[in-house]
C-alpha cells in the first residue's frame, strides 16, 4: 500500500487517482484474506474522503459476488467506520448506489447478490 507521511501522520493525500484505485484493490483484497475491521478502518482514515465511496462500492461489490459471511463482515465494517464517523451516510449511500448499477450484470453469475447486498444495508445500520 502507499502510505505518505504528513505532518507526522500517515496519509494518502499525495497519491495520484491511479495509485489510490490500485490501492483500494489492494485493500479490499487485504480485508477479505484478513478480516480485521480495525485495519480497514485505519484505510478509510487515511483515503482521501473523495475516493470513500469509490471504496464502498469495490467493497460491496466483492462481498455480493461471495458468501454471506463476506457480506456480515462488510456490514460490521461500515457500521463500525459510520460509528466512529469516519465516513459519512450520504458516502455509503452512494457507494450503494454506484452498486446497484451493476446488479443486474452480478446476479447472473450470482443469484444470491440481491439478498447480500440487501443484508450489508440492513445490517451495517447505514
Amino acid at each position: 500500500m502507499l502510505i505518505f507521511l504528513r505532518q507526522g501522520k500517515r496519509s494518502l493525500l499525495q497519491v495520484c487517482p491511479d495509485d489510490v484505485q490500485k490501492n483500494i484493490e489492494w485493500s479490499v483484497d487485504e480485508f477479505f484474506v484478513t478480516r480485521k475491521v480495525g485495519r480497514t478502518e485505519d484505510y478509510f482514515s487515511l483515503l482521501p474522503s473523495k475516493f470513500h465511496c469509490l471504496f464502498v462500492e469495490k467493497l460491496i461489490l466483492r462481498a455480493a459476488r461471495s458468501k454471506r459471511t463476506d457480506a456480515q463482515l462488510v456490514a460490521e465494517l461500515f457500521a463500525s467506520v459510520c460509528s466512529k464517523h469516519l465516513s459519512s451516510r450520504e458516502v455509503f449511500e452512494e457507494g450503494f448506489r454506484r452498486a446497484t448499477k451493476h446488479s443486474d450484470d452480478i446476479v447472473i453469475d450470482h443469484p444470491m447478490a440481491p439478498e447480500l447486498m440487501g443484508l450489508m444495508i440492513c445490517f451495517s445500520s447505514v
